[in-house]
């Protein structure tokens, strides 16, 4: 989940991200399944035309990892893209990647996102 605020060519915004494993039990293997999360504050670009939308920004996180019953926290460094198709002046399709380096357990991922624009 996030929230930006465009100004000019300068994006800012407010994230929170986690991620979870995703198993499947076929074999009767299980453990606990490890969960990781940012939440941090990003600044960058973007790039507008009448249909599309590009951005990229980096920023400062906390991160969080959770395992059985210990979390640990450390300072990250985050980044996105996003990559959108804007076919009407409030509603955005597109792509959102994602990443957070950290000492405990950086990671990354990319979604299909919905993004709605003010």
């Amino acid at each position: 989940m996030g929230i930006g605020y465009q100004h000019g060519a300068k994006l800012y915004s407010l994230r929170a991200i986690a991620t979870s494993e995703v198993r499947l039990d076929l074999w009767g293997y299980s453990r606990q399944v490890e969960v990781v999360w940012d939440a941090g504050l990003l600044c960058g670009g973007v790039v507008r035309s009448a249909r599309a939308m590009f951005a990229v920004a980096g920023g400062i996180a906390m991160a969080g990892v959770s395992h059985i019953n210990l979390t640990t926290y450390h300072p990250g460094l985050a980044a996105d893209v996003q990559v959108f198709w804007t076919p009407c002046d409030f509603l955005g399709l597109g792509l959102y990647g994602f990443a957070d380096i950290n000492r405990g357990k950086s990671f990354c991922g990319m979604l299909f996102a919905v993004q709605l624009i003010r």
